[in-house]
């Protein structure tokens, strides 16, 4: 895997690239009801000390779609999508899940069309809680629910920005998984735990032209190892 350094949540407060605003698109195909928030797939099942679901697939955004996203472009406060593609005809949205079973309201799709680029990242900012008190033994796990139009390389990138530094790991998707868990073993990194400032992790998807990409729900847990 050779992709672009990772982009950190520094970028988060950048401005917002020129897009076109598709328009409320939730509005079209149904209005929006509140519900009751469904359980994050599996991870409720385990013991762990910390489990969140991003906003994105719990609450409506205020851009349910974007077309021409460039390099940089918010999804909301916590997601932002990169690339380095000179030419690029990406459209982002922000879909109702009709009937799901353990899914959430929401999930983002993209489809991508025209891409001269190798990858399209999307860079999930982790809240603060998360970060506080993390140590070695914990494990990072992550449920998700995926579905694409072709198969196609996907790899999370875990990023721990502890004082000058930022420490990372990846792991690759199986191959034609819609519904899986990842995990991060963070016993063998190299991490100063008192100095952690934020963390984040990269969903890369490697040439993702003429692809169309559904991420129905994604969960975020932290697992403390069992102390021999």
């Amino acid at each position: 895997m050779n992709h672009a350094a990772s982009q950190g949540p520094q970028n988060f407060d950048r401005g917002k690239p020129t897009v076109k605003w598709l328009g409320p698109l939730r509005h079209i195909l149904r209005p929006y009801q509140p519900q009751q928030p469904k359980p994050p797939l599996r991870a409720q099942h385990l013991a762990t000390d910390w489990v969140w679901r991003p906003t994105f697939w719990q609450t409506p955004v205020a851009y349910s779609g974007l077309s021409g996203a460039g390099n940089g472009t918010a999804l909301n406060d916590e997601i932002k999508m990169f690339h380095n593609a000179d030419h690029a005809q990406i459209t982002s949205r922000q879909i109702i899940q009709i009937n799901p079973i353990n899914l959430p309201n929401f999930g983002l799709s993209l489809d991508v069309y025209d891409f001269s680029s190798g990858y399209i990242s999307l860079a999930v900012r982790l809240p603060a809680p998360f970060a506080k008190n993390l140590r070695k033994h914990h494990l990072l796990r992550m449920d998700y629910a995926l579905k694409v139009r072709k198969s196609l390389s996907i790899f999370a990138r875990l990023n721990i920005e502890n004082g000058p530094n930022t420490t990372e790991i990846s792991v690759q998707f199986p191959d034609n998984c819609e519904n899986g868990i990842l995990k991060f073993d963070l016993s063998s990194l190299k991490f100063t735990e008192r100095r952690i400032k934020n963390i984040w992790v990269d969903l890369i998807f490697e040439a993702p032209a003429m692809n169309k990409i559904t991420l129905e729900d994604i969960i975020f847990s932290r697992h403390p190892r069992a102390k021999l």
